[in-house]
Parts: C-alpha cells; sequence; structure tokens
C-alpha cells in the first residue's frame, strides 16, 4: 500500500502498518488486503468479523434432519460445502464425516443453531480425510463402550485413513460416562496431524 509515507511500524514488512490497520504486524500473512479463510480462526483481514470460527452456519447450506439425508450429503460432499444437521436430539447416531475439502474450502458440519444438536446414547463422530470441520455439536446424555471413543479422527475403518488439517469447535461433551468405572474410553482421540479443537 502506497500512502506517501513510510509506515511508522511495519514490524513483518508487508506494506501495512498498525495505524493503516494492520491488526497484526508480526505476521505478514495478515493485514486489510489478506485473503481472510472462513473459519480459520485467524481474522486474515483485520476486519473483526472473522478471528474466530463463524458461530451459525450459511443459509445456504445443505440442511438434514434425518441419519440418512446426513449420510447421503456427506457422501456427495465437495470442497466448500455446508452441511447443516437440524436441532434435535439425534439419538444413538454414528456420524462419519469422512470427506475431502481444501485449505481454502473445507467441508464443515454444522449445527442448525450452536449447542442446540445434540448426539445422545451411544452416538459416535468420526472425522476422517482432509479439511472437515465439525461446529456447534452438543454430545451429551451418552456413553461409550470399552475401547470406543466418543470422537475420533479416523474413519469408521483403517481404508478410510485418519483426518488431516481437521477442526472440532463450538463442541462440547456432557455427561458422557459409562456405567462402570471399570470401562475404558476416550472422550475424544486425536490422531493425524494439523488437527484442532
Amino acid at each position: 500500500q502506497d500512502t506517501g509515507t513510510e509506515p511508522i511500524s511495519d514490524v513483518d514488512e508487508d506494506g501495512f502498518s498498525t495505524e493503516d490497520g494492520d491488526c497484526d504486524d508480526t505476521d505478514p500473512e495478515v493485514h486489510p488486503d489478506a485473503e481472510d479463510i472462513r473459519g480459520d480462526g485467524i481474522d486474515s483481514n483485520c476486519d473483526t468479523e472473522d478471528g474466530v470460527a463463524p458461530n451459525y452456519p450459511p443459509s445456504d447450506g445443505i440442511l438434514v434432519c434425518s441419519e440418512e439425508e446426513l449420510n447421503t450429503a456427506i457422501a456427495a460432499a465437495m470442497p466448500g460445502d455446508d452441511i447443516v444437521m437440524c436441532d434435535g436430539v439425534w439419538n444413538d447416531i454414528i456420524i462419519d464425516f469422512a470427506v475431502t475439502g481444501t485449505e481454502e474450502e473445507p467441508i464443515i458440519l454444522w449445527a442448525e443453531t450452536p449447542g442446540s444438536v445434540t448426539l445422545e446414547g451411544q452416538s459416535r463422530l468420526r472425522l476422517s480425510g482432509e479439511y472437515a470441520w465439525v461446529s456447534g455439536l452438543v454430545m451429551m446424555n451418552g456413553y461409550s463402550e470399552d475401547h470406543v471413543p466418543a470422537v475420533d479422527f479416523r474413519g469408521n475403518t483403517s481404508a478410510t485413513g485418519i483426518c488431516h488439517n481437521c477442526r472440532l469447535t463450538n463442541f462440547a461433551i456432557v455427561a458422557w460416562n459409562p456405567a462402570s468405572a471399570d470401562t475404558y474410553y476416550w472422550w475424544i482421540l486425536m490422531r493425524g496431524t494439523n488437527n484442532r479443537i
């Protein structure tokens, strides 16, 4: 950016000073002209609107209200797709979120309203592939079987692989304990690389 004068402070040498609106003068990838990848937890263009993953799904997301609709949407998902689960209780559902998004266009599984989609009973969430993001779901009033994680960053078989560059955000696990204290299980089992919770 040519302001006619040298920037007062441009530590990261991206052409923007803090006075020009650079909200992180230590990172050259962050400045007012930067591309702001949605939901990456970084306010790359300093507009204060995408500093964290969006809390609500876009209005043009694919709304699914049954396990069959969900599985169909996941199987057909393309980079940039937003799959939105209807508010309500989803009991004993196993979600195999096996998708391949990209850095610019992740595939996101949303709650219609954050906190209002609950996975209960013996539900499970498995993520695999690339750039698979999940936002706004709650696992509650359930339990896992012995050696079974409630959330696993690996698909249902070794063939479907583990997850890379995947993300779990605005997510909670509440009252999720087996009846026996002898049961060995995990709430979340992390695998893969560059994943975030």
